[in-house]
C-alpha cells in the first residue's frame, strides 16, 4: 500500500457536514465525501498514487 505526499492534505466532509482529519482507523461510508489537497509541486505525485490504488 502506498501512502499520500507527505505535503499531500487530506480532509474528510462526512454526510452530517462534520469535517475530519483521517486516521488509519476512520471509516468511510457511502455518501461521505473526500477531499485530497495537494501543493502544486505534489499534485503529479498525488495522481499517480490515485491511479495506482485504483
Amino acid at each position: 500500500m502506498q501512502r499520500f505526499p507527505p505535503a499531500a492534505n487530506i480532509i474528510i466532509i462526512l454526510r452530517d457536514g462534520e469535517t475530519i482529519s483521517p486516521t488509519a482507523k476512520t471509516k468511510l461510508f457511502q455518501g461521505d465525501v473526500l477531499y485530497i489537497l495537494a501543493p502544486d509541486n505534489n499534485r503529479e505525485d498525488l495522481d499517480l498514487v490515485l491511479r495506482e490504488e485504483n
